[in-house]
């Protein structure tokens, strides 16, 4: 099968055949035998000419606007409405795994409706629709089992409904045998599905499942659904009564033409006046932007490429020292930047706990007599057998040092302590901690400032709760709505778009998230991703075999219906300039959405990197570098122009 060129209208030949024509701004499928080839008479980059199966997208100048890799469906976005996820799609493929024609078992209050009284957004399979509800289970199976080699993602509709209790989202499993007559061997992942009768569209990526009892083969052959009763992982109340929960099409490998995005965290004063990123040698990018050797402010060097960014930031801070002033940030926005939410107060942990501080994880911090196992010399120390919470991680601030941590003090401490009080503290190694009367620890030079001196030694019966924090959703809900009104009170207009510090997320935060009306969401620990692994980078989902509730709250392997955003990956951590490149190329390949997030002036190479491979990927046609403003403002016109049912 060859292309014949791309004049008025696209016409293909094969074996003396012609086929066309095609429109534009249409998307066209190409699909060649195992013994040939694709090609086309004009450069197509990347190139395919060993490509058996693509998609091609045509804008109105006959340009490549989108590979959409083997057997896949084209997505524009993600959309979620109202609230923060699901697909946007301007095209799907035939890529079906199971159309859900048939289901060969079901129990409980599992069901197959295929009688149109239900449907859901697939423009191939609406009218067929696996539901279940309580203890329901259904399955479907294959004639035969197929290899998953060729399967990178797979993606569904789902919608659920609850009226048992006020719980926001339902947790549904899906499973994959790799036999076609039960489920011995399988692999399984969780989906959050939010339960306001809303379609949404879910994706996972193939790395993400994780076994069963025992290792599965690398094929499938039967596809199950149940609800997700593992209640210690997902913490997430069991279905009741009525609540059910419906899934459309199982769809293979989705893709889309890349979006991706340049964020910066914390809102530093790197952003504009202080020209922190120092360049010792020119940089000369492979995209054509060349920068000369100097010192930048974090503007100047997004503009060298053309792009507009996003910066989240922690509205407490802002105009502190070490941090951007309101006046800075409204410059940025003038730009065309977004400056959105990131938090209120700056809740971090040593084991990354972010927002869940202000949720059960800090009330419930220290909570038990004997928690804290003794105090010598003014320095406590937490009993080995609890979490070593307490402390930022060194350098996350942005004058240095390690951040302090408000406690509040509970049950009968050691004198001069007063139970009822709130003090600072400040982590002094592995498990051990001093408390102060102010903050401390910005600097290394304030960390003795406000040292309370203990003079009694019982700490048996002394608890520490995070301070603020509440036994449920209620005061991460309240920092959130902090930040997005001090955002809105200095005419910031990111209101609705969240990137939450240390990527700490799990149910409580997940419901925060809902309830503050965020448009969009951004994690660094549950992606549910299109891009595979990358030599270095953290992978691409989530497993409970790494991450456990009991340590960090991250929710096994629930993707969750609270986050928008694909894969995102440091560029100011241990990724290298090749790695970040390479992650750039990955989305283009899997048709992901992707961002990176940068803090300090450390790593501008790795910086340079980045928008240097966007910059060059986007002069080709195969992604675009937004700002979350303008991907919701797309997402608001594909709202308005069709009714989700």
């Amino acid at each position: 099968m060859r292309g014949t060129g791309i004049g008025t209208t696209l016409s293909t030949l094969a074996t003396g055949a012609s086929y066309g024509p095609y429109a534009y701004e249409s998307v066209v499928r190409l699909v060649s035998s195992d013994a040939s080839e694709i090609d086309f008479d004009v450069a197509v980059t990347p190139s395919v000419a060993t490509d058996t199966v693509a998609n091609y997208a045509f804008d109105s100048t006959g340009a490549v606007t989108g590979l959409v890799g083997p057997g896949g469906m084209v997505i524009d976005s993600l959309i979620e409405t109202p609230g923060v996820v699901s697909e946007l799609y301007n095209g799907i493929g035939s890529n079906v795994m199971f159309d859900i024609s048939v289901a060969t078992s079901s129990s409980g209050t599992a069901s197959l409706i295929t009688d149109g009284s239900v449907s859901c957004p697939d423009p191939d399979f609406p009218a067929n629709i696996f539901q279940i509800g309580p203890t329901g289970i259904i399955d479907q199976a294959l004639g035969s089992t197929v290899a998953l080699s060729g399967i990178d993602n797979i993606g569904f509709w789902a919608r659920a409904t609850r009226s048992s209790d006020s719980e926001l989202f339902t947790s549904v499993k899906l499973l994959l045998s790799d036999s076609t007559s039960g489920f011995t061997t399988f692999g399984t992942i969780s989906f959050a599905i939010r339960a306001d009768g809303k379609w949404r569209y879910h994706i996972a990526s193939i790395q993400g499942f994780v076994p069963g009892a025992s290792a599965w083969a690398a094929v499938y052959g039967r596809i199950r659904f149940r609800e997700d009763d593992g209640v210690a992982t997902t913490g997430r109340p069991l279905m009741a009564g009525a609540d059910r929960a419906q899934i459309g099409a199982i769809r293979a490998n989705p893709r889309g033409k890349t979006t991706m995005f340049v964020r910066f965290d914390d809102g530093l004063d790197n952003l504009v006046s202080q020209k922190k990123a120092v360049l010792a040698a020119a940089f000369a990018g492979s995209s054509g932007v060349n920068i000369p050797a100097g010192s930048y402010s974090m503007f100047e060097l997004v503009q060298a490429f053309g792009f507009k960014a996003n910066c989240f930031v922690l509205t407490d801070l802002i105009g502190k020292p070490g941090f951007a002033t309101w006046d800075e940030l409204r410059t940025l926005q003038t730009a065309g930047w977004s400056i959105c939410v990131q938090a209120g107060a700056n809740p971090v942990s040593q084991n990354s706990d972010g927002a869940r501080l202000l949720g059960p994880v800090g009330y419930n911090l220290y909570s038990v007599a004997g928690d804290i196992a003794s105090v010598t010399a003014s320095v406590f120390t937490v009993n080995g057998a609890k979490p070593d919470i307490i402390g930022g991680t060194a350098g996350y601030t942005a004058v240095g040092g390690v951040q302090s941590f408000p406690v509040q003090v509970l049950g009968t401490p050691p004198l001069p302590l007063v139970s009822g009080s709130i003090y600072y503290a400040l982590r002094r190694g592995t498990r051990t901690f001093s408390l102060h009367t102010v903050p401390v620890g910005l600097s290394p030079q304030d960390n003795d400032q406000g040292l309370v001196t203990i003079t009694g030694s019982d700490t048996s019966q002394m608890t520490l709760r995070y301070a603020g924090s509440a036994n449920d959703h209620t005061a991460i809900l309240a920092d959130f709505q902090k930040a997005q009104a001090a955002l809105a009170a200095n005419g910031l207009t990111g209101t609705q778009h969240l990137a939450l510090n240390q990527g700490a997320y799990d149910r409580n935060v997940e419901t925060a998230i809902v309830l503050a009306g965020f448009k969009s969401a951004q994690t660094t620990s549950v992606r549910p991703s299109f891009v595979q692994s990358i030599p270095g980078a953290v992978q691409s989902c989530i497993t409970n075999t790494t991450i456990t509730p009991a340590t960090t709250g991250r929710v096994g392997t629930t993707h969750s219906g609270a986050f928008t955003l694909m894969t995102v990956n440091q560029s100011d951590g241990a990724l290298t300039a090749a790695q970040l490149r390479q992650f750039v190329g990955q989305c283009v390949k899997y048709g992901s959405m992707g961002a990176n997030y940068h803090h300090n002036a450390n790593n501008i190479d790795v910086l340079l990197a980045y928008l240097d491979q966007c910059k060059l990927t986007s002069d080709t046609g195969l992604l675009e570098v937004l700002t979350v403003e303008q991907q919701q403002t797309r997402v608001d016109a594909w709202i308005k122009n069709r009714v989700l049912l």
